[in-house]
């Protein structure tokens, strides 16, 4: 770690020098979404009650979501364990979750945030592919009809799947 002044001037100097560009994305279903993900998976519990499967004095059996391969699991862990990874998720002493109050609370977010929005002049933003079928959003993007052959301009092109492709282990 940099235990003196000049040494970390010397390390933002480097950082300031580089030409950071970062890759800024537009959501794909607008700000809405955003909105909607903020207020769902700021003010959950750490576990729900739904998914404790089994309580015992030698293990706790819950749900998971095996991350690695995307499907639903079961995890048993000593009760000490669980308590202990359950502990990390309670909020310290007078901290206050965000969903008792402010303009994200689930309650009113719609009222509240239109109302930020006729305040500050904001203009509602639509989602530009609402509705859209991979193909059309396809058009759009790139100004030609993939459903359309480039060689004779017949439009009665097929789909094809390709064969899949097995996985190594």
């Amino acid at each position: 770690m940099l235990k003196y002044p000049a040494q970390f001037n010397d390390f933002l100097s480097g950082l300031y020098a580089k030409e950071w560009i970062p890759h800024l994305k537009e959501t794909f279903k607008g700000a809405a979404n955003v909105i909607e993900y903020l207020g769902r998976y700021t003010h959950n519990i750490a576990i729900s009650n739904s998914r404790i499967l089994k309580v015992t004095d030698q293990a706790v059996l819950f749900r998971i979501k095996d991350y690695r391969t995307g499907n639903p699991s079961t995890l048993s862990l000593p009760p000490e364990e669980f308590i202990r990874r359950f502990l990390m998720h309670v909020l310290p002493d007078r901290f206050v979750r965000i969903r008792h109050y402010g303009l994200l609370s689930n309650r009113a977010k719609g009222k509240k945030m239109a109302l930020v929005r006729q305040l500050v002049g904001g203009v509602r933003m639509e989602p530009r592919f609402r509705d859209m079928t991979t193909l059309q959003m396809l058009k759009k993007l790139y100004n030609f009809d993939p459903g359309i052959c480039r060689c004779c301009g017949g439009a009665h092109l097929k789909n094809k799947t390709l064969p899949s492709i097995p996985k190594l282990e």
